[in-house]
């Protein structure tokens, strides 16, 4: 029996949401289909076009877009966990489908749960156009800021993200289909991406505990 567990998102990233006239646009760049592949050992490419999701198949033995499972030999019924980092609906929207069609289990943030349970866009709450089909969180992962210390600490190789250009992923496949050496491996582009993202964080929540003082 093989079990996969399903990288929804495999790291943290903030997001701004275009416009509600640029929303049917934004929609359809981030739904253009895209070819799956492997990365590198056992962690293949299963999203679209924009948006990134991986699949990681374990010994034990991730419908994201089934037809993508599918055409690695893989079924959705092997997905055993789901991996969410923030409850944007680019990241979220499948969540409820999948987690039904699977059997899987959820882990989101506490911060996220909220958004996640009742199907709204963090941030942009009030938003119903950003809404997406209600998903139940089953644990609870550790905070951002904790999480960060966690990454700085770690020594990486192969750097994954949520959006194809948070990491160059269609120039690194292009890369690796002209038969260079494996693209994906940059032990110095992980550490890069996690400072930037901290001061970024630390940026925007220092604004809004200053605007929650006025």
């Amino acid at each position: 029996m093989r079990t996969f567990m399903l990288g929804v998102a495999m790291m943290l990233g903030a997001n701004a949401m275009a416009d509600s006239a640029d929303l049917t646009a934004v929609r359809a760049d981030w739904n253009t289909p895209a070819q799956p592949f492997r990365a590198i050992g056992n962690i293949y490419y299963v999203g679209t076009h924009e948006l990134a999701s991986w699949l990681i198949a374990t010994p034990g033995g991730g419908i994201l877009i089934e037809k993508n499972l599918n055409t690695l030999g893989f079924s959705v019924k092997d997905i055993k966990i789901l991996l969410n980092t923030h409850a944007h609906f680019d990241h979220s929207g499948g969540l409820a489908r999948i987690k039904r069609d699977s059997g899987a289990i959820l882990w989101a943030s506490l911060g996220d749960r909220k958004s996640l349970e009742g199907g709204r866009y963090l941030g942009s709450d009030g938003n119903q156009e950003l809404d997406s089909p209600p998903v139940s969180v089953d644990r609870i992962v550790a905070d951002y800021r904790s999480t960060f210390g966690k990454l700085k600490s770690m020594q990486v190789d192969v750097f994954l993200s949520i959006h194809q250009g948070f990491f160059g992923l269609w120039e690194k496949r292009a890369a690796q289909k002209a038969g260079a050496p494996n693209p994906f491996v940059d032990p110095s582009e992980f550490q890069a991406f996690v400072s930037g993202s901290h001061s970024d964080f630390e940026a925007d929540l220092s604004k809004q505990i200053n605007k929650g003082k006025t």
